[in-house]
């Protein structure tokens, strides 16, 4: 398999250059996490450790999990993470978050989930359960339950969880949140530029907290130039 070496930000990331590769998803998803000084971070579906390792960089005195269930990727995790020189402060686990409840050393003990989780339905059609790509795209290895299921069980109360998802499945993701008492609070539409409609959506919610929802300003990645927007490159900086 070949391997590229990049950068993004502050990180330096080993990746496939054939399977599965970070996006400026990921870039976005750890911008939009708010929370001030959290101790114990977890990224569920952590691929390559991208966002984990933003985080890292971002909150200095947080010690960040990475969960993935993909063995290729969790191993260039590791690499990443030693690249990085972060190996006091972050620790990568070759697991499925599904079964995270059985694991009482990391139960209610982290302030922030993040997760960039497949957000297609499982397919009846020729997708390898072997690919990175269709794992990372298709609900093939976890679904939504499971999902949530598993990153309540993590959450302290009062945790927050971000996460970016596709705005047709919102409702599904709703239920969901709120089936394991997470209850949505922060909503913001991704829109490739400004004439289309959204193409992901950021979410924070909130372990144990009242209802409340607040939708925020949309986000552009391009303007009217198709270059990126002056929030983009602020957050790409």
């Amino acid at each position: 398999m070949m391997i590229t070496l990049d950068t993004i930000k502050n990180v330096k990331l080993y990746q496939s250059g054939s399977g599965y590769r970070f996006t400026i998803d990921s870039v976005l998803l750890s911008e939009y996490v708010n929370k001030l000084k959290p101790h114990y971070i977890a990224d569920v579906g952590s691929g390559n450790g991208v966002i984990g390792l933003l985080l890292a960089k971002r909150y200095t005195h947080s010690r960040v999990y990475l969960f993935e269930i993909q063995k290729g990727l969790h191993e260039l995790a590791l690499k990443n993470i030693s690249l990085n020189r972060l190996k006091r402060r972050m620790v990568a686990k070759l697991a499925d978050i599904s079964l995270i409840m059985e694991r009482p050393g990391v139960r209610h003990k982290f302030d922030v989930v993040v997760s960039n989780p497949p957000f297609r339905e499982s397919l009846s059609g020729k997708i390898s359960p072997y690919d990175e790509k269709a794992i990372a795209r298709h609900e093939i290895k976890i679904d939504l339950i499971g999902l949530m299921s598993g990153i309540s069980h993590l959450l302290k109360p009062k945790g927050s969880v971000y996460l970016i998802y596709h705005p047709e499945r919102l409702v599904d993701l709703f239920t969901r949140m709120r089936s394991v008492n997470i209850e949505p609070k922060r909503v913001r539409f991704v829109h490739p530029d400004p004439i289309s409609g959204p193409k992901m959506v950021l979410i924070q919610g909130v372990k144990a907290s009242r209802a409340s929802l607040k939708i925020e300003k949309p986000l552009f990645i391009y303007n009217k130039k198709n270059i990126y927007s002056d929030e983009v490159k602020e957050i790409l900086r």
